[in-house]
Protein backbone atom coordinates (compact mmCIF):
# COMPACT_ATOMS: atom_id res chain seq x y z
CA UNK A 1 0.00 0.00 0.00
CA UNK A 2 2.95 2.47 0.79
CA UNK A 3 4.22 1.98 -2.64
CA UNK A 4 0.40 2.49 -4.21
CA UNK A 5 0.68 6.03 -2.44
CA UNK A 6 4.00 7.11 -3.65
CA UNK A 7 2.82 6.32 -6.95
CA UNK A 8 -0.46 8.09 -6.79
CA UNK A 9 1.73 11.14 -5.01
CA UNK A 10 3.82 11.00 -7.74
CA UNK A 11 1.64 11.44 -10.48
CA UNK A 12 -0.40 13.70 -8.99
CA UNK A 13 -1.85 15.95 -11.50
CA UNK A 14 -0.89 13.51 -14.39
CA UNK A 15 -2.87 10.09 -13.25
CA UNK A 16 -5.79 9.86 -10.83
CA UNK A 17 -6.32 7.06 -8.34
CA UNK A 18 -9.81 5.79 -8.28
CA UNK A 19 -10.59 3.38 -5.56
CA UNK A 20 -14.24 1.38 -6.08
CA UNK A 21 -15.06 -0.69 -2.53
CA UNK A 22 -17.01 -3.63 -3.61
CA UNK A 23 -17.41 -6.12 -0.99
CA UNK A 24 -15.13 -8.49 1.36
CA UNK A 25 -13.31 -11.01 -0.76
CA UNK A 26 -13.02 -13.18 2.13
CA UNK A 27 -15.94 -12.13 4.59
CA UNK A 28 -16.26 -14.39 7.86
CA UNK A 29 -19.69 -15.23 6.62
CA UNK A 30 -19.17 -16.43 3.08
CA UNK A 31 -15.55 -17.18 1.77
CA UNK A 32 -13.46 -17.36 5.45
CA UNK A 33 -9.84 -17.83 5.14
CA UNK A 34 -9.08 -17.93 8.72
CA UNK A 35 -9.30 -16.07 11.68
CA UNK A 36 -7.17 -13.17 11.16
CA UNK A 37 -10.25 -11.87 8.96
CA UNK A 38 -13.73 -11.40 11.05
CA UNK A 39 -15.73 -8.85 8.58
CA UNK A 40 -19.33 -10.33 7.88
CA UNK A 41 -20.15 -9.23 4.75
CA UNK A 42 -21.46 -5.71 4.72
CA UNK A 43 -25.79 -6.09 3.97
CA UNK A 44 -26.33 -2.03 3.53
CA UNK A 45 -24.28 0.70 1.49
CA UNK A 46 -23.93 2.40 5.25
CA UNK A 47 -22.43 -0.84 6.19
CA UNK A 48 -19.92 -0.89 3.32
CA UNK A 49 -19.22 2.46 3.66
CA UNK A 50 -17.85 1.99 7.52
CA UNK A 51 -16.21 -1.13 6.19
CA UNK A 52 -14.75 1.00 2.95
CA UNK A 53 -13.23 3.44 5.08
CA UNK A 54 -11.46 0.92 8.10
CA UNK A 55 -9.73 -0.91 5.73
CA UNK A 56 -8.59 2.32 4.14
CA UNK A 57 -7.07 3.58 7.43
CA UNK A 58 -5.60 -0.24 8.14
CA UNK A 59 -3.78 0.03 4.96
CA UNK A 60 -2.37 3.42 5.62
CA UNK A 61 -4.63 4.78 1.81
CA UNK A 62 -6.06 8.21 2.00
CA UNK A 63 -6.92 8.69 -1.85
CA UNK A 64 -9.70 10.98 -2.23
CA UNK A 65 -13.12 10.44 -3.68
CA UNK A 66 -13.10 6.53 -3.11
CA UNK A 67 -16.22 4.68 -4.67
CA UNK A 68 -19.07 2.37 -2.88
CA UNK A 69 -20.60 -0.38 -4.76
CA UNK A 70 -24.12 -0.35 -3.30
CA UNK A 71 -25.34 -3.73 -2.45
CA UNK A 72 -26.75 -4.22 -5.69
CA UNK A 73 -23.11 -4.98 -7.10
CA UNK A 74 -23.43 -2.89 -10.92
CA UNK A 75 -19.67 -1.81 -10.96
CA UNK A 76 -19.00 -5.79 -9.67
CA UNK A 77 -20.86 -7.31 -12.73
CA UNK A 78 -19.92 -4.41 -14.95
CA UNK A 79 -16.32 -4.65 -14.53
CA UNK A 80 -15.74 -8.26 -13.39
CA UNK A 81 -13.64 -6.86 -10.69
CA UNK A 82 -13.59 -9.91 -8.33
CA UNK A 83 -12.08 -9.35 -5.67
CA UNK A 84 -9.37 -7.38 -6.96
CA UNK A 85 -8.43 -5.75 -10.38
CA UNK A 86 -6.26 -2.39 -11.75
CA UNK A 87 -7.92 -0.56 -14.86
CA UNK A 88 -6.04 1.27 -16.36
CA UNK A 89 -7.90 4.23 -18.16
CA UNK A 90 -6.74 7.30 -21.16
CA UNK A 91 -9.84 8.98 -20.61
CA UNK A 92 -12.61 6.89 -20.97
CA UNK A 93 -10.75 3.72 -22.52
CA UNK A 94 -9.87 0.73 -20.94
CA UNK A 95 -6.21 0.99 -22.33
CA UNK A 96 -4.88 -2.03 -20.12
CA UNK A 97 -6.17 -4.49 -17.23
CA UNK A 98 -3.35 -5.73 -14.43
CA UNK A 99 -3.75 -8.94 -14.15
CA UNK A 100 -2.60 -10.87 -10.83
CA UNK A 101 0.07 -14.18 -11.01
CA UNK A 102 -0.16 -16.44 -8.15
CA UNK A 103 -3.09 -14.65 -6.27
CA UNK A 104 -1.02 -10.93 -6.32
CA UNK A 105 -0.34 -7.99 -8.33
CA UNK A 106 2.52 -7.42 -9.62
CA UNK A 107 2.69 -3.60 -9.21
CA UNK A 108 5.35 -3.06 -11.57
CA UNK A 109 2.61 -3.32 -14.31
CA UNK A 110 1.37 -0.59 -12.21
CA UNK A 111 4.25 1.85 -12.32
CA UNK A 112 5.32 1.29 -15.95
CA UNK A 113 1.69 2.30 -16.85
CA UNK A 114 2.30 5.59 -14.67
CA UNK A 115 5.82 6.39 -16.39
CA UNK A 116 4.49 5.78 -19.68
CA UNK A 117 1.59 8.50 -18.49
CA UNK A 118 4.20 10.65 -17.07
CA UNK A 119 6.49 10.27 -20.07
CA UNK A 120 3.63 11.37 -22.49
CA UNK A 121 2.34 14.18 -20.44
CA UNK A 122 6.15 15.65 -19.97
CA UNK A 123 6.44 15.28 -23.69
CA UNK A 124 3.18 16.85 -24.96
Amino acid sequence: AQLLEQLRVRADGVVRFQLVYTAEAHASDEWPVGSHIAQRQPRSTHERVSVARRRLAELGVNWPGTLVDTGREAFQEAFACWSLRWYFLDGHTVTHIAQPSGGAYDVTQIELWINLQLERATNA
